[in-house]
This record gives C-alpha cells, sequence and structure tokens, in this order.
C-alpha cells in the first residue's frame, strides 16, 4: 500500500462497469415447408396381410389337427391386430398431412409479412445496440445509476466523549477547515455491528451524500513508541467495513500531511468534486509525494531512531511524549484475528530498548 491511499466502495466501483443491458436481437423468419405427396401403404399392413393368410392356411390343417389348431387361431388373431392398427396409422398419417396443406397458405402469408419488417427490425435493433454501446449513452446510464442506487448506508454521529487524538490532527484541522469549511465534521464516530470507530476527520458533501474519512496515519505512538498504522495492522479491515457503509477512505502519512498539507488538502477536493463525475482519483495523482506504507519492523525502527522528530515542528515535538491514540475495537473473523495476533511478533520484538 502507498500513501496517500484511497478506497472507494466496492458498490461504487461496480457501477463504475456497469453497462446497458442490450434488447434481445430479432429472430429471423424460417420459410415454412410445402407438403407434398400422398401417405402410401405401409409396408407392415402388407406384411400384415400375407401373414393373415397363411394364419388362415395353418387354421384349415388345424381342424385336422388339433395341436395346430389353437396357435393357429392365434395367428389369425394377432394378425387381424396388426391390419387394424396399421389401418388407423394411415388414417391419421392422412389427416395430419391434409392439416398441414390446409395450413401451409396462412404459414406462408405470415412468413412473407415477418419477412418483410424483419430487416427494419435487424436494423433498428442494429442502431439502438450502436447508442447504448455509445461513451456518451454508458456515462449517462451509470450517472443516473449513481442517482438512484448510490447512498450512504451509515451515518455519523457525534462522539459520545472526548476523541484521543494524534499531535498533528489540530496542525492539519486548520488546513481542513480553510478548504472545506462548511463540509468538515470533527469529533465522530461510527456505529456498525463490527465495530465502533472514530474517524480523525470527516468531510461531507451534502449536495451528494458523500462521507469521506480522513485519516492521519503516524509510524508510532509517541509516549510509548509502539508501532501502528504498519502494512498489515487492523487499519485494512477498518477500510473495509468504511467501504461496505459506502464510505470513502483516505489515509495520507502524517509526513506528508506536515510536509505538504495543502496538496492534501486539494487531494481530497479532487475525490469529492470528480466523484459524482463516476471518475476515480488515483493515489498516483502526482499532488501528493507518495510514500510507501511501513512494516511493523520499520515502524520499530523509526521509534527507535525518533524518526518523526525529523519533520515536526517542535511545537508538535514536544507533544509527542504524552500522545495517545483510540484502540481498535473491530470485530474480525477467528481466522482474520488469529493472523493479526500472530503476525506482528513473527516480524518485530517488543523487547527491544526503545529511547522513551
Amino acid at each position: 500500500m502507498i500513501f496517500p491511499f484511497i478506497q472507494y466502495p466496492d458498490s461504487y466501483k461496480r457501477i463504475l462497469t456497469s453497462t446497458p443491458k442490450l434488447p434481445e436481437s430479432p429472430i429471423k423468419p424460417i420459410r415454412p415447408i410445402e407438403p407434398s405427396g400422398t401417405i402410401k401403404n405401409d409396408g407392415n399392413l402388407g406384411c400384415s396381410i400375407v401373414f393373415l393368410i397363411g394364419s388362415f392356411i395353418l387354421l384349415f390343417y388345424g381342424f385336422s389337427n388339433t395341436k395346430v389348431l389353437l396357435p393357429a387361431i392365434g395367428l389369425v388373431i394377432l394378425s387381424l391386430f396388426f391390419i387394424m392398427t396399421s389401418s388407423s396409422d394411415n388414417k391419421a398419417a392422412e389427416e395430419k398431412l391434409y392439416k398441414q396443406k390446409q395450413d401451409y397458405p396462412g404459414l406462408l402469408k405470415r412468413y412473407n409479412i415477418d419477412t418483410a419488417t424483419y430487416d427494419q427490425k435487424l436494423k433498428a435493433h442494429e442502431l439502438d445496440c450502436m447508442l447504448m454501446t455509445s461513451p456518451a449513452y454508458i456515462e449517462d446510464f451509470r450517472i443516473k445509476l449513481f442517482k438512484t442506487n448510490f447512498s450512504v448506508l451509515k451515518f455519523p454521529e457525534n462522539a459520545d466523549r472526548e476523541v484521543k487524538q494524534g499531535v498533528t490532527e489540530s496542525f492539519f484541522q486548520n488546513y481542513l477547515q480553510k478548504y472545506f469549511s462548511n463540509q468538515l465534521l470533527i469529533n465522530q464516530m461510527i456505529k456498525t455491528t463490527k465495530g465502533t470507530f472514530f474517524p480523525d476527520f470527516v468531510v461531507h458533501d451534502k449536495i451528494n451524500n458523500l462521507f469521506i474519512d480522513i485519516e492521519i496515519d503516524e509510524p508510532y505512538v509517541g509516549s510509548t513508541g509502539d508501532p501502528i498504522h504498519y502494512d498489515i495492522s487492523s487499519d485494512k479491515r477498518r477500510n473495509q467495513i468504511f467501504s461496505e457503509q459506502n464510505w470513502v477512505v483516505v489515509r495520507f502519512s502524517e509526513e506528508q500531511i506536515i510536509k505538504q498539507p495543502n496538496e492534501c488538502c486539494l487531494l481530497i477536493r479532487d475525490v469529492l468534486n470528480h466523484f459524482p463525475k463516476l471518475q476515480l482519483i488515483e493515489s498516483n495523482q502526482g499532488l501528493v509525494t507518495p510514500m510507501n506504507v511501513w512494516s511493523y519492523t520499520e515502524a520499530g525502527r523509526m521509534a527507535f531512531k525518533k524518526y518523526r522528530h525529523s519533520y515536526l515542528p517542535i511545537d508538535l515535538k514536544n507533544k509527542l511524549n504524552t500522545e495517545t491514540f483510540e484502540e481498535s475495537n473491530i470485530i474480525f473473523d477467528d481466522v482474520i484475528q488469529d493472523w493479526m495476533i500472530r503476525a506482528p511478533s513473527e516480524e518485530y520484538s517488543d523487547d527491544d530498548d526503545l529511547p522513551f
């Protein structure tokens, strides 16, 4: 991950890739086949008659030989059954052919009408598809989809207590008030089923009902040197929880808001301005100098070297020894919780002596 970090809601990103459903293509008419010919006698009927004649011959012979009589009677009955069945099948086939000949003129007329209009329908369909796949139409479709379907699921509320802050939040707040005076919310909290969270700052676009969580990430706690906001910390899960509520999350490193406060505010303003236009602002936009997120080990080394003293103004340096932060209370899945517990100890030892 790289600072500045911008995370958009998944529902918003799905809108950016949505396309209108194209109408189905008209079905090309199929010319009906003209019925012809007559029903020929089924070959089974002729065989059945021959078999019947042979059965009668055997029957006459059976009158003089009782052993042959019963089988001969049975063969006669079976032959008569086959003859009747074959006659019935021939009659049904004749009726079917007659109906097909009767229906054919109507089917042919319907085919000619459909053929005459098919080319027009196909051309209209092609024009519709060309229009609906044009960039202008798709953009308009997505904007309408955004206005009718996108909404924030969880609104912030005033924090029920005073929230602990880093030493640089009051510094950056002065800049935020200059750029977003009527949109800036401070000392807010958001309650979800997965925990209660206290954003550093909230910028609220009332027209588009957009909330942006603005976070300042320090590498370690000033009073203890404990690593925070490292690459596998709970921040990733926290970002996702805000995203699930249709919030945008923007994270800056503390060093960035100290060295480039105006550029950071301009980036936030770009996010606000481009959001209703369905345009993503990338982290490597060029306004703010990018900075890699530190690992747990790197944060520990930064604490040991008192790295924050290298860029903080003297009035803020003097406040570091009293700095504390709110503890995360994210409710994790068991697998994630186990990973979060084990990961830091695998990278960095808390036994290292720190100059605090």
